[in-house]
């Protein structure tokens, strides 16, 4: 196959895959020579064509990356098609854009040439956390770190579901704990950054007082910082399904150490979770979990704004009336 086509949604996975691919079709000697990496902010489809076709230097092949292909208009594609349907067989020609429209017809044509291939995190909301796990578990045994029971999710817990963010905190981990290589939950505790962690206390505090305007107001000072508001909402989700079993668990009377074990909940973070359960009633939290999911989905396919769909959930959240 000489034509890729790569959706990079989720830069760490794309950029994870590029990295081997690279190493596995570039010999390193020659790799300066054969390897071109151009943008379809500047470049033309026949500039790109052009670079395509020419010949590898001592080497079987070479790869022309041409990113930010989502630039490109319709015109643009029929130009690189007839190319796309006759490759040249010594060039792998990866095209990179962070979304196409799939139901282009050209682009349909195009993609039939080549592979498609999605770096994404999964489009359930609900398999995103057992999918990062995997990948920090997988991470961490890379750079030679074994993560005791429970310390990954208190990483993602205070660090946040962004994929390069939680690698960086590995990155910090395996240096505070050398030349140990077990992390534990303390070790994470004790380096993490508490950024995610307490923006998120402070929205579901916000939530449970129906305060709408510092809500709102929460909000847009952390997408100005350039906080993903699906990434938020990602976050938001696991931090009210912990809620929801604290909640649960402290209707039905049960000891704190048997909700800890539920939830996995540190004894300190616990105690908070503890604290802000009681702001909520179970039902209101079952609402708003559900809403937040419904919400997950609809920003990553809803024509809507993102600014009124966080809109309609912060209203409903604070102007809902139920015990």
């Amino acid at each position: 196959m000489s034509l890729h086509i790569f959706i990079k949604a989720e830069p760490f996975l794309f950029d994870r895959h590029i990295k081997r691919f690279l190493a596995q079709v570039l010999e390193p000697a020659t790799r300066d020579f054969n390897f071109d990496k151009l943008s379809a902010l500047n470049t033309t489809p026949q500039q790109v064509v052009t670079c395509a076709q020419s010949l590898p230097m001592m080497a079987d092949k070479r790869v022309v990356l041409v990113d930010e292909a989502e630039d490109y208009n319709k015109d643009d594609w029929e130009a690189l098609l007839p190319y796309c349907e006759s490759p040249s067989p010594q060039t792998e020609l990866v095209i990179v854009a962070k979304k196409l429209d799939k139901r282009l017809g050209v682009l349909k044509k195009i993609i039939q040439c080549g592979a498609l291939t999605e770096f994404a995190l999964p489009s359930k909301p609900w398999e995103v956390p057992a999918f990062i796990l995997n990948l920090l578990q997988t991470e961490a045994k890379q750079l030679g770190l074994t993560l005791a029971p429970g310390s990954a999710e208190v990483l993602i817990e205070t660090s946040g579901p962004e994929l390069y963010a939680l690698l960086h905190e590995l990155e910090k981990l395996r240096l505070y704990k050398f030349p140990d290589t077990k992390i534990t939950r303390d070790d994470v505790l004790a380096t993490a950054s508490q950024g995610h962690l307490a923006s998120v206390f402070v929205i579901s505090e916000k939530m449970g007082r129906r305060d709408l305007a510092s809500l709102s107001e929460i909000y847009a000072r952390l997408v100005e910082q350039g906080e993903s508001p699906i990434g938020l909402t990602a976050i938001l989700i696991s931090h009210m399904r912990k809620l929801l079993v604290v909640r649960e668990g402290l209707d039905k009377k049960l000891p704190d150490a048997t909700i800890m074990s539920q939830t996995g909940l540190f004894p300190k973070i616990f105690q908070d979770y503890r604290s802000q359960a009681g702001l909520f009633s179970f039902v209101r939290l079952k609402r708003i979990f559900r809403n937040l999911m419904t919400l997950s989905e609809d920003l990553r396919r809803s024509r809507l704004s993102t600014k009124a769909l966080m809109g309609n959930f912060f209203q409903d959240v604070c102007l809902t009336k139920m015990s």
